[in-house]
Order: structure tokens, then sequence, then C-alpha cells
């Protein structure tokens, strides 16, 4: 099993710095799941990442992002890079896990090639108009939460959610 997780930031550069309750998930799955692939991606290397979900399409893949990685994430999903004129391959994606994604206007509906998503949609960021994005399309499942946008990527208790369903992924 695979997982993916694009960080947060405003820059993409700064996604370390400004994510490290998501790389506390890296550390939850790792314990708790051993044998499991964790790459980590600043949300502006998704292109990297859409390549490594495809040289994988054989095993079992999860996409976690948050902030702007939950975003980018639904770009990887639509195989888009910013051109509308031309698209990547669309990769299988067992399971996508989406921390606030943001910005709303840059989200992008996921098709059947996800198999099952998991967005926690910020219905109160708090963050100067950051947070608080949609994920739309077939097999979404969606989790209102009301915290502090800065807050959602060091939740214990989202943590605990993901990597249970993360767990069960494996477990197929």
């Amino acid at each position: 099993m695979r997982v993916y997780l694009l960080l947060g930031g405003l820059f993409s550069i700064d996604g370390y710095v400004t994510s490290p309750g998501m790389l506390q998930l890296r550390g939850m799955v790792q314990e708790n799941i051993p044998g499991t692939t964790f790459n980590a991606y600043l949300w502006g290397d998704f292109l990297k990442c859409h390549r490594d979900l495809m040289e994988h399409q054989n095993d079992k893949l999860a996409v976690i992002g948050y902030s702007g990685g939950g975003h980018k994430a639904t770009w990887i999903a639509n195989g888009y890079y910013g051109d509308v004129r031309n698209y990547l391959g669309k990769p299988r994606i067992d399971l996508m896990v989406l921390y606030d994604p943001s910005p709303t206007w840059s989200m992008m509906q996921i098709g059947n090639n996800v198999k099952r998503a998991i967005c926690y949609e910020n219905l109160t960021p708090w963050m100067l108009g950051l947070g608080g994005g949609v994920l739309k399309g077939p097999n979404v499942t969606t989790i209102p939460i009301r915290m502090q946008h800065l807050a959602v990527q060091a939740s214990g208790t989202l943590h605990r959610q993901t990597l249970s369903r993360i767990k069960e992924l494996g477990a197929q």
C-alpha cells in the first residue's frame, strides 16, 4: 500500500513549516501499518505525485491533501495540470482524504477513478478566505468540521479517522 500526502502552505515551498501536523499523520501510519510506503509532497509538486501514482497503479493507493494540497489532489485525480487543452491520464485512487481543502474556487469534481473519498469540510475556517473547500463527485463522504484552518492539520481526531480508513484499505 502507498500513501501520498500533499502538504498545505500559502506558496507551496512553506508546506513543511505550515503543515507539521500532517507529518504527524505520516508517523501514525508508519507506526500502525507496517510496510506502508508514505510519500510527502509540497502542493507545487503535484505533477511528481501524479507521476508516482501512475507508476504504482497495481498497488493500493491513498491520496491525502491538506489545504492547497487538497485542491491539488483533485487536479491529480482528474489528470489536470493547469492547461484545459491537455490532460494527463486519470490515476486509479482507492482512497482520497481531504483536510479543509483550499482555495474553494480551485476544487475540481472527481470521478469514478476515485473509489472512496472523504472530505473534512470546514464550515468555519476563520483564515482569511482559506479553507472551506467542498469535494464533489461519486463515492464522496463529507464530514463537516468547525475549526480554525491551521488547526485542522494537527487534529488528532481527524488523523485517527484517516488512519482507520487507511487500515480498512489495507485489509481489503
